[in-house]
């Protein structure tokens, strides 16, 4: 007897590279804390493919938004106020 698998296989993440002014600056994504910026100075982000909102905000009140459709497999640079 043979035996087929049915269950649908998670879709391609999708990475997304942030430019920033500020390191120490914190960083939301979709409404959600992600910590500080210079978290991702080394690596990428990786998430689901969709729509997405990333808010930055800097301890001097600054705030930078950007929204980007990133979609399986994509590799996006997104500039949230120029830097590094």
């Amino acid at each position: 007897m043979l035996a087929a698998s049915c269950a649908a296989q998670p879709p391609s993440m999708a990475r997304v590279v942030l430019k920033f002014p500020d390191p120490a600056a914190e960083l939301s994504i979709d409404g959600a804390p992600a910590g500080k910026a210079g978290d991702y100075l080394k690596r990428p982000l990786t998430l689901r493919p969709g729509h997405h909102v990333f808010e930055l905000r800097g301890k001097d009140g600054s705030v930078a938004v950007r929204e980007a459709d990133v979609g399986p497999g994509d590799r996006v640079a997104l500039d949230l106020g120029g830097g590094k």
